[in-house]
């Protein structure tokens, strides 16, 4: 009975959500003058803020906003190529085109910053993922909140280890230059580190 309960609060407040991105898109996007949509965008963050039974402290809406930013620049930090001269974790590219790699035919350095960075990635994802269910089903669970926070901690951890064995491989060492992807993913690291700093805020509160 708790269970279908949990269920049943979760999903109504996942409708809450639903209706307020339809209402805040709807206004912002079909409204010409830039006064509406102030007051619109207003009136949206307003309702979010007060949606009953949330946990909207703006602790975890901003580790929640922080966590999708990261979780959005470390997904094109892994897909784009670029990350060492015209190489990154997939492909190689040059002027007659790119090939995918093998992961068995990557130097052992790079093999270890693509484990890295995937395991950072996938980490990333978890943490947004606790986030959301602290938010909108399992609010007052410390336990929960925790999680979340470590998880952010781990997947910035684990981006920036990724990040720092790429850039020391043996490529960069005889003069390859490191790309805009590498970058894209620290940002990522960084603003996963915002978020379990937010998350923790919020457990000391």
């Amino acid at each position: 009975m708790n269970i279908y309960f949990s269920i049943q609060v979760c999903f109504n407040d996942f409708c809450r959500l639903v209706i307020i991105i339809n209402y805040f898109l709807h206004c912002y996007f079909f409204t010409a003058s830039r006064t509406r949509r102030s007051s619109f965008i207003n009136s949206s963050l307003v309702l979010c803020i007060t949606m009953r039974g949330l946990d909207t402290s703006m602790f975890m809406i901003g580790a929640l906003a922080f966590g999708i930013i990261a979780f959005g620049f470390d997904l094109v930090g892994i897909s784009l190529p670029g990350w060492v001269q015209s190489r990154y974790l997939w492909k190689s590219c040059s002027a007659g085109g790119c090939t995918f790699i093998s992961f068995k035919d990557l130097p052992s350095d790079i093999k270890a910053g693509l484990a890295f960075n995937v395991l950072g990635f996938l980490a990333g994802g978890a943490a947004v993922l606790v986030i959301i269910l602290y938010i909108f089903c399992l609010r007052n669970n410390n336990i929960v909140r925790v999680v979340g926070m470590i998880t952010a901690f781990v997947a910035a951890g684990l981006i920036m280890v990724g990040v720092i064995i790429i850039g020391t491989s043996d490529e960069v060492k005889r003069g390859a230059k490191v790309g805009t992807p590498m970058i894209l993913a620290i940002i990522g690291a960084v603003c996963y580190i915002v978020t379990g700093v937010l998350v923790a805020l919020h457990y000391e509160r």
